[in-house]
């Protein structure tokens, strides 16, 4: 190569990264809060829709990367629809419960068919109605591809038992970020199933370290109690007491490990999933530490269980304000810029609003 082509080349483009910033505050959300708890106590959860609205609005609107913070605006009337829809299936589950356990099959069927028509219509929902600076999300994954993935798949793990369950979760992750567009230009995930099983494996064996000394438990209290019958004897036995004493920090223990095991799959699979996730010219990053989710998580449910919940809205911006900082994009020269500058906002936004009629959310 000679000395003009060194001349020629064009530098490579300055990489810049960008962390993401959450505003709110716990006692700012508060005042939120607990307007939308008495409303929705009034009206016997008929408010749930618009209070989850006013919920979203503020943690999208206090969320900022790169300098400007994210927008939602989905109508509270579409989320109302859906949860109308929501209750009256859970009111039939409960009366065929009650009243025609025969029936129950059938209503349990209809829903397997179903779930992935309402999947797929509440990720679409989400994605219109979020947007950065004016920017509409867009998802355009199919139907089809999921009900391969919440009907076909799932299935499956009736036949292959939960150890399938892992590649599940893989699907859903590959179907919701590969079509999911930024205006025109779409999302690439290319991660892989592997880590996936890593994270639910390490999990189940969290909640397995409690489940051993649970089962030890029962069994010295069953021993204990086979040797009273056997004696005749109507005091305590000290083998039923020991079981006993095992058995109650156990089944604590149980509780607490499950949470962690939670945080561990939620942890693991957010940071591999956004670390393996980009548009063109910006790369996604997660940085989330699984020992600082855990510390926050638990300490949250301790702080909930004895303020008797009033420290949920603080728990929320707690946890939420963490994971969110955790998350960054680094950008090629000016690819974020020259992307949210090229679209057409107002005309994506007609142009979605169109379809509202046929959808709904569920709100999850």
């Amino acid at each position: 190569m000679d000395n003009q082509s060194f001349i020629d080349a064009e530098p490579a483009p300055q990489k810049t990264t960008h962390e993401m910033r959450f505003h709110g505050s716990g006692s700012e959300y508060f005042r939120i809060w607990i307007v939308n708890t008495a409303l929705t106590i009034v009206t016997i959860g008929l408010y749930w829709p618009w209070a989850m609205v006013r919920m979203r609005k503020y943690f999208y609107a206090n969320t900022e990367v790169a300098g400007d913070r994210f927008q939602y605006d989905g109508p509270a009337k579409i989320i109302f629809r859906g949860y109308i829809l929501v209750m009256l299936a859970f009111l039939c589950y409960s009366l065929a419960n009650i009243f025609a356990p025969l029936i129950l099959f059938i209503i349990i069927l209809l829903f397997f068919i179903a779930w992935p028509w309402v999947f797929y219509k509440a990720v679409r929902f989400r994605a219109r109605y979020s947007a950065y600076r004016g920017v509409r999300f867009k998802f355009d994954g199919t139907l089809g591809k999921s009900y391969t993935i919440n009907m076909g798949y799932t299935a499956l793990t009736f036949f292959l038992g939960i150890f399938f369950l892992p590649y599940v979760e893989y699907r859903k992750k590959d179907y919701v970020w590969n079509n999911l567009n930024l205006g025109s230009r779409k999302f690439e995930f290319k991660g892989q199933a592997g880590e996936f099983f890593i994270a639910y494996f390490k999990a189940v064996g969290l909640v397995l370290l409690g489940v051993i000394p649970l089962v030890i438990g029962i069994a010295i209290a069953l021993a204990g109690g086979v040797q009273m019958e056997q004696s005749g004897s109507e005091d305590p036995n000290i083998a039923m007491l020991a079981g006993f004493a095992i058995l109650i920090p156990a089944y604590i223990g149980i509780l607490v490990l499950s949470a962690i095991a939670q945080q561990l799959i939620f942890c693991r699979i957010t940071n591999y999933t956004l670390n393996n996730t980009t548009l063109p010219g910006i790369q996604l990053h997660s940085n989330i530490n699984f020992w600082k989710l855990v510390g926050i998580h638990l300490s949250n449910l301790f702080l909930i269980i004895i303020t008797l919940g009033l420290f949920t809205p603080w728990a929320q911006v707690r946890r939420s304000k963490y994971i969110l900082e955790q998350l960054s994009v680094t950008t090629e020269g000016d690819a974020l810029d020259t992307i949210l500058s090229t679209e057409k906002t107002d005309e994506d936004a007609i142009g979605d609003a169109a379809g509202e009629i046929f959808d709904f959310e569920i709100g999850f």
